[in-house]
């Protein structure tokens, strides 16, 4: 009786092992007709379930319903037997509980596969799939996945007690954080500046809809009261850098608010940079220029696809005998950056990217004056939010006379050779062989003979 306890305990365990084991694997599931409104969707009872479904006429709609517990990014995925052009078949988009979208993506005839990813808080959620221009009435299968890995803001964070902290990276950005509000939900976020300089956010709202606000405040008082120091609205689908804020060394707070009932998704990081480290945005133009000093280190970043970072430096002669060096920090191989010299009408241009530099030799634009403007213009080729530095190389005094840059060196170099090359080739055709020849030959039997061997 014994044994049979123990065996039947076994066998217990092993049943109950493979009930769990189980609920951890998808199930295909099947639309349900008729599913033509949100009220009569389809529910996919589980993100890993998977639905298939087909729309029976040009004017079919299909809905189907899931919940997410957190925030994060979801990933909608409409398999079909592909065919054989290239007309969209199937739209499908994202709706919220109020009848809000998300955005939406099409499929086309000769796709197996198609996918699109959007940031969404915890809520429930729609997907309607209706056709597009070109259907056929084919099956289609859905698949969702979310992935809540990242850097997301982490609720409760409605006041600035339960701040978020966001690391600074000095002369750089933080990670980039992902959140959700509304305007019955503020974010709040906190940084701790360890020195004097700047900060400032960089905001990017995913939504189409609905505009955000961001507030930025120091903090005052044993309370923890705040003050306002700095406030941007970011407008539907806009990224904004935000308000560049000169502060003490502190904590600093920022509230991310919705103008809208409904939830918007968005994107936060913070840039800073201590005094006279960094480049001071704006200076998208010669009139607001970061100044440079001869001798001296700054550190720059594009924040945006279509940013452009100018740099001053007003040179004396005494300032001649340095190189200024652009080089990139970029830790992708994916980052280009175009760098100008730009000087008395006069433009140099060369580029940038992971782990190279671009020299130029301060004395080749002053020349024979006593003082002289420089601008150094820094734009992207290849889009990367990493970083760059301007830096000077001091020359040695036998370099100090030489008036080129490195890029004109190695034209020069190439010149050198070129000319060297030619010349030795008309020499050649100029030489006389068989005199030559005939003259080597006799000097060898002279030499022969003293030695007595002819």
């Amino acid at each position: 009786m014994k044994k049979m306890r123990v065996v039947l305990s076994v066998l217990f365990a092993v049943l109950l092992a493979f009930g769990c084991i189980s609920t951890a694997f998808a199930t295909d599931l099947n639309e349900s007709e008729s599913n033509d409104t949100i009220e009569t969707a389809t529910a996919f009872e589980a993100i890993s379930n998977t639905m298939t479904g087909k729309l029976e006429s040009s004017s079919d709609v299909d809905f189907f319903s899931f919940t997410t517990e957190n925030i994060g990014i979801l990933t909608v995925t409409l398999t079909q037997s592909a065919g054989s052009n290239a007309d969209p078949v199937y739209k499908v988009e994202l709706l919220d509980e109020n009848n809000k979208s998300y955005g939406s993506f099409s499929v086309l005839d000769n796709s197996s596969s198609t996918k699109s990813d959007f940031v969404v808080p915890a809520g429930d959620y729609y997907l309607k799939v209706s056709a597009d221009s070109n259907w056929f009435g084919k099956n289609y299968k859905l698949a969702l996945s979310l992935s809540t890995s990242g850097n997301f803001e982490a609720e409760d964070n409605n006041d600035a007690g339960k701040a978020n902290a966001i690391t600074l990276v000095n002369n750089s950005y933080s990670k980039n954080y992902i959140g959700s509000t509304s305007s019955s939900d503020v974010d709040w976020y906190s940084v701790q500046m360890t020195q004097a300089g700047y900060f400032y956010p960089y905001v990017k709202n995913t939504d189409s809809t609905s505009d955000i606000t961001v507030k930025v405040y120091d903090t005052v008082g044993v309370n923890a009261e705040t003050l306002l120091i700095g406030e941007f609205d970011v407008g539907a689908g806009e990224t904004v850098l935000g308000s560049i804020i000169y502060v003490d060394l502190g904590k600093y707070y920022i509230s991310v608010s919705g103008k809208s009932a409904v939830n918007t998704a968005y994107e936060i990081k913070v840039g800073s940079c201590f005094e006279s480290q960094c480049e001071y945005e704006y200076n998208n133009n010669t009139a607001n220029a970061t100044k440079l000093t001869v001798g001296g280190v700054v550190y720059g970043n594009l924040a945006m696809e279509n940013d452009v970072d100018y740099y001053k430096i007003n040179l004396a002669s005494s300032e001649a005998k340095y190189n200024v060096v652009v080089s990139s920090l970029s830790e992708t191989k994916g980052g280009v950056w175009n760098v100008e010299v730009i000087c008395n009408g006069e433009t140099k241009t060369g580029e940038i990217s992971y782990g190279s530099n671009y020299s130029y030799s301060l004395k080749s634009l002053i020349g024979d004056e006593s003082s002289a403007v420089v601008y150094i213009k820094i734009t992207s080729k290849t889009y990367s939010d990493d970083d760059y530095k301007i830096s000077f190389e001091k020359l040695s005094s036998d370099d100090s006379s030489d008036d080129s840059s490195s890029g004109d060196i190695l034209s020069q170099m190439k010149s050198y050779l070129s000319t060297f090359w030619a010349q030795f080739q008309t020499l050649l055709g100029n030489l006389d062989f068989s005199t030559m020849l005939s003259k080597m030959f006799t000097s060898i039997v002279k030499v022969l003979v003293s030695l007595g061997l002819q």
